[in-house]
């Protein structure tokens, strides 16, 4: 697959996610208009990037497109890239794996219209702190019959050695410092996963206190202590290990959300929205881990038990079979992946700002999106070791799983509102935090 600047694009219809295709969003790909809305209340119409469907906050070299995809066309055209697709051309572009094939991305970008000589005016030193020289897969794709060839055409617009040795030594400059960023950020964040109350506050002052959301989440030590962290998955979880375990882990989850720079950028009220459509994505994302990391047969909690798959050994009544479900679609990927401790935590934040969230600012949807194309970036230099064919197989691996994320939340909500409307379960009182987060989620709020 060869193609042409030069040549006259086609248009190519959008793969969008469920959580964000429109009838629109494709007829304006198909049309080849360079431009998509989303219909929302209120007559207010937010634009969609029309190569992977997801949020667009501007034109970007003549076409609605996301801040992700306007990154990789203009990385593509200053850095001469030349992409190979494995799957003979053909591949689906949407939001969630669209680093999955980086040609058909890039014949995307091409059929939409985006304009490679908008991107050669431009100083190429004028990059985003989060860009880094990504590795020549050329060695790694001499078999591939399949390629997208763009050097020629690079050639003919103008592109000097100068220019482009001059790219290299700006671009291996952002490598040096985004690996800096991952390490600090790495350091960091295990610090938080490691902190132990030393002189906790006693569970008794709190038993019986009802504790809006957003007290318990700037104040998470009123939830539960910072007990050392323990997935050892030796003992079948009792109704109370799994109350307690959820507790854990939402402290977790907001000692780790308000430690990072973009949230404290984000108003209080955006951020309460972002804390109750976040958590359950990194409580599937740990207990995921920690269950493949010590092989429990059930999703392994932070307290050394776990909820076991057979369902005549669960304390917590799982009618939609959940746990089952994460042994399969989230257990079983990241036993085979075999992540490093970097790659867990910085996946973490990764999994926080994976979706879109609804019903936030325009200026908080800027600064979500981001924060998820940076931590893509960090967690792609987490492997740096690997070549890039391997690193780019990896880190779209990764990708696929906040789908099934996705999923385990929606049913563990079931499982929940099941339980209180049989009273199978005694939860918390219905005016505390957690009873926020149930009341959140049955409204489907992601």
């Amino acid at each position: 697959m060869t193609m042409n600047l030069n040549a006259n694009c086609m248009s190519s219809e959008p793969s969008c996610s469920n959580s964000t295709s429109s009838p629109s969003i494709s007829r304006a790909a198909a049309n080849g208009s360079g431009s998509a809305s989303l219909s929302g209340a209120g007559g207010k119409q937010p634009m969609v990037c029309v190569v992977c469907g997801d949020l667009s906050l501007g034109k970007h070299y003549g076409v609605w497109a996301c801040n992700g995809c306007k990154g990789f066309f203009r990385r593509s055209i200053w850095k001469n890239r030349t992409y190979a697709c494995r799957f003979g051309g053909n591949c689906e572009i949407a939001k969630e794996q669209r680093n999955t094939c980086r040609a058909c991305r890039l014949t995307k970008c091409l059929n939409v219209g985006m304009n490679p000589r908008a991107v050669q005016g431009e100083d190429p030193n004028e990059q985003s702190c989060y860009e880094y020289e990504e590795f020549d897969p050329t060695n790694d794709m001499k078999n591939c019959e399949t390629q997208t060839n763009l050097l020629s055409s690079y050639y003919s617009m103008g592109f000097t050695e100068d220019l482009k040795i001059q790219v290299r030594r700006s671009t291996r400059k952002l490598v040096i410092y985004i690996l800096q960023i991952k390490d600090k950020l790495n350091y960091e964040i295990r610090q938080i996963f490691e902190k132990i109350d030393d002189d906790p506050v006693d569970p008794n002052d709190t038993k019986n206190l009802a504790i809006p959301f957003r007290l318990a989440f700037y104040s998470p030590h009123l939830v539960a202590r910072r007990t050392k962290l323990e997935p050892t998955g030796l003992q079948v979880a009792t109704l109370k290990d799994v109350l307690d375990d959820f507790k854990r882990i939402f402290v977790l989850f907001s000692d780790v959300i308000r430690s990072l720079p973009e949230f404290s950028e984000i108003n209080l009220e955006d951020q309460m929205k972002i804390g109750k459509s976040r958590f359950a994505a990194f409580y599937w994302w740990l207990t995921g881990n920690w269950s493949a990391r010590c092989g429990s047969p059930g999703v392994a909690y932070a307290n050394g038990t776990f909820h076991p798959a057979e369902t005549s050994k669960q304390a917590f009544p799982d009618a939609k079979r959940v746990t089952e479900r994460c042994m399969q679609t989230l257990v079983k990927p990241l036993k085979e992946l075999k992540l490093t401790d970097e790659e867990l935590f910085i996946g973490a934040l990764f999994i926080i700002f994976a979706d879109y969230v609804p019903n936030v600012t325009d200026e908080t949807q800027e600064i979500l999106l981001q924060a998820r194309e940076k931590y893509t970036d960090l967690l792609m230099v987490c492997n740096n070791k690997l070549d890039e064919f391997d690193r780019l197989q990896r880190i779209s691996r990764i990708a696929l799983l906040p789908s099934a994320i996705c999923t385990l939340t929606f049913l563990a909500s079931d499982n929940i509102e099941l339980s209180d409307v049989l009273h199978i379960v005694q939860l918390d009182q219905e005016t505390d935090w957690a009873a926020e987060l149930r009341h959140h989620r049955s409204m489907r709020r992601c």
